[in-house]
């Protein structure tokens, strides 16, 4: 069952350079005796002949959970909101969100009974000492172990059988990411700053939100014929899809959870046969503790329950049981010799963990746990779509501003060009008019052209017969001279 959890992004980049250096000369890298105990078992995986029949189930970012088409998510894993988080505060490291793997087993003892559940949790890194940093989770808060054994020693009469540990243990892996009393330690170098998971995702929701409530701010006091920019809030859009990405990613491994404690009731169920009502608590709890008057001892809850609850015989509980067996045996030796290992294999009773009548929706303590963080991550994904959707809006908002502003610039400009092509109409038609004048003055030049040459001409036969009179008057002048002289010597 995969279960969200988290470790130091250092500690894990040094795993995956482990993973990732030339897996076929391992040997070469680091003998046997060297390493942790992740990179022995790592080690192992990889050198063992048998290796592709033996899957490695390693430790996955959050996008390799659910993007595990894509052979790379750096980028995705360096971009996280936990990383980005911290990032925005400087922390003095970097832890990052893991999706973890839940292996549980409950096994039947040597009477047939099950009594016993094994399981396994990856740990958290250790910080060295070289690292020279406290770690983040220094009373192990966030470490499953630890918290299923709180829990037993606080809630010792709620766990009566494997089934309800079990059921507990489911429930502890399922919540603890969401947990409200599950905090870590993003200490800054001022001070320290414990912090809950969710709380990382509502501050980067709330972020966006403040944000947006600014951009809105700015926009309302924005001058009309100032054109309205838009980047901020494609930033903001950027931030809060990766928060979507994210919360989706959880709300499907939560549905996949609620898949697995279905099955997992499903199955208890048909081993129980369902057919019971629930176990009354306290009815349980007075058969808990024996009456001193009658000398008896404690029976075992369990027990007890078993005496009431199939008091009767079930003739469907027989026959369902029988086909359990009779599907497993192979042959009628090993039916009976199957029949003898589980004499109490129907009478495993129901508690008050897992028993629920057959013809009512799952529930039960895993199942309420996992739809508590289900709704949980559907408030937040409620609240980011929120934001996103104002964000939308916004930036609808000024594209339309924009368009305004574009439209009135438009407006203007084929005004103006109205008004060139009015000028240049009218210029046109003067031109024309121009044109008509023009010629009519063209024709008067030629009119006047022609009149000055036949002034011309008729000046040049004016200077001719000017000429001629005048060389009359000389020889006239002259013979008159002559004569008078003559006339005078005589």
């Amino acid at each position: 069952m995969p279960y969200l959890h988290w470790d130091i992004n250092g500690l894990r980049l040094e795993r995956q350079k482990h993973w990732d250096d030339n897996p076929g000369t391992w040997d070469s890298i680091s003998t046997p005796s060297e390493g942790t105990a992740q990179e022995s078992l790592v080690r192992s995986y990889l050198n063992n002949p048998d290796h592709t029949y033996h899957s490695l189930h390693t430790r996955r970012t959050l996008d390799q959970y659910y993007y595990h088409t894509i052979l790379d998510t750096a980028y995705r894993d360096d971009s996280q909101v936990l990383t980005s988080y911290q990032d925005n505060r400087k922390v003095l490291f970097q832890a990052i969100t893991m999706v973890d793997q839940l292996w549980l087993w409950v096994l039947t003892g040597s009477d047939g009974s099950p009594d016993i559940v094994l399981t396994c949790f990856p740990p958290i890194g250790e910080m060295d000492a070289e690292h020279n940093k406290e770690h983040p989770d220094p009373y192990n808060d966030t470490d499953i172990l630890e918290r299923v054994k709180n829990y037993l020693r606080t809630e010792t009469s709620s766990v009566r059988s494997v089934y309800d540990l079990a059921g507990v243990i489911t429930a502890m892996c399922s919540r603890m990411y969401l947990d409200p009393s599950t905090t870590i330690n993003l200490g800054t170098p001022e001070k320290g700053n414990d912090v809950q998971f969710a709380d990382i995702y509502e501050a980067a929701i709330g972020a966006v939100t403040e944000q947006e409530s600014k951009s809105f701010k700015e926009f309302t006091n924005l001058p009309t014929e100032n054109v309205a920019e838009i980047k901020g809030e494609i930033e903001s859009l950027y931030k809060i899809k990766d928060v979507l990405d994210e919360l989706n990613i959880m709300l499907v491994l939560f549905q996949d959870q609620k898949r697995v404690f279905k099955t997992l009731q499903s199955l208890l169920q048909s081993i129980n046969v369902g057919r019971y009502p629930p176990i009354d608590s306290q009815k349980t709890d007075a058969k808990y503790q024996t009456d001193p008057d009658e000398g008896g001892s404690k029976k075992n809850a369990a027990q007890s329950v078993v005496g009431d609850v199939f008091d009767e015989e079930d003739d469907s509980a027989s026959e369902i049981i029988e086909d359990i067996i009779n599907d497993h045996a192979d042959n009628e030796e090993e039916l009976e010799s199957r029949k003898r290992k589980y004499p109490r294999l129907k009478r495993t009773p129901l508690s008050n963990m897992t028993a629920r009548r057959h013809d009512i929706p799952a529930t039960g303590l895993p199942i309420d746990v996992v739809n508590s963080s289900i709704e949980d991550i559907r408030g937040m994904m409620d609240r980011a779509k929120q934001a996103r959707k104002a964000l939308n809006f916004l930036v609808d908002l000024k594209f339309k501003h924009n368009n305004v502003i574009d439209s009135k610039k438009a407006l203007n400009m084929s005004q103006t060009t109205t008004d060139l092509t009015r000028q240049i109409r009218e210029s046109g038609e003067q031109s024309v008019i121009l044109a008509e004048k023009t010629a009519t003055l063209t024709t008067r030049i030629t009119e006047s052209t022609e009149a000055t040459k036949q002034s011309v001409t008729e000046t040049a036969a004016l200077a001719i017969k000017a000429d001629r009179d005048g060389r009359t008057v000389m020889v006239f002048t002259v013979v008159t001279i002559i004569f008078v002289s003559l006339c005078s010597t005589n």
